[in-house]
């Protein structure tokens, strides 16, 4: 969970090259034996905050990740509406900033016999961009759906930062590498952007 989390908190830096990143964290809320055993909806969000820095190398930020969400874990009954209220924000102003979900389930379902594969239709309106990841622990790949505020992304856009993110991902596994040097972009991204956009060549007529 937490390479997935500094891994999203790259791909936020990257997309924006915003250094001071916020991002939204679901958690069970259960910390004692007795309420993991009990039936009911106990789970939170509650924002953690990371510092990115372009020269810092991706083991650098997993550690930091870590220490962060250790903090939070440690506050994690601490509704999110409370503390929404305690510092001032008001209802309209629900994200603190884009969701990661990593959901480590066993999906290993069979009715009478036969193989069963779950598709998790919905998590509930996203105020802005969410990334949930699922771990299925049945032999198959991590899978990285991202839902959008219909009002700020469109299909389209969120096909393009998938594929984005799915290419970060490709790329934390050096842990050595400096965030800045991770690439996000397909061929043809970056051929338009140093390329395309910078064919600004124009005759001059003679004076």
């Amino acid at each position: 969970e937490r390479v997935m989390t500094a891994a999203t908190a790259i791909f936020v830096h990257r997309l924006t090259g915003a250094q001071d990143v916020i991002l939204d964290i679901p958690l069970t809320a259960r910390m004692t034996p007795i309420a993991r055993r009990t039936p009911g909806m106990m789970s939170n969000i509650l924002p953690v905050r990371l510092a990115v820095r372009p020269h810092m190398t991706v083991a650098q930020l997993i550690d930091e990740t870590s220490r962060q969400m250790r903090r939070v874990i440690r506050h994690q009954r601490y509704n999110v509406a409370n503390l929404r209220r305690d510092i001032g924000r008001g209802a309209d102003q629900s994200a603190f900033g884009p969701t990661v979900n990593v959901m480590p389930f066993d999906y290993k379902l069979r009715f009478d016999g036969h193989p069963v594969i779950a598709h998790n239709l919905s998590n509930g309106p996203v105020d802005d961009l969410s990334i949930v990841l699922y771990d299925r622990s049945d032999g198959r790949d991590l899978r990285a759906d991202l839902d959008g505020n219909p009002a700020s992304y469109t299909a389209d856009r969120l096909a393009e930062l998938q594929q984005r993110f799915l290419r970060l991902l490709a790329g934390i596994e050096k842990p050595d590498q400096s965030i800045g040097q991770l690439d996000i972009l397909a061929p043809e991204e970056r051929r338009e952007i140093l390329y395309q956009w910078n064919d600004t060549a124009r005759a001059i007529p003679s004076a």
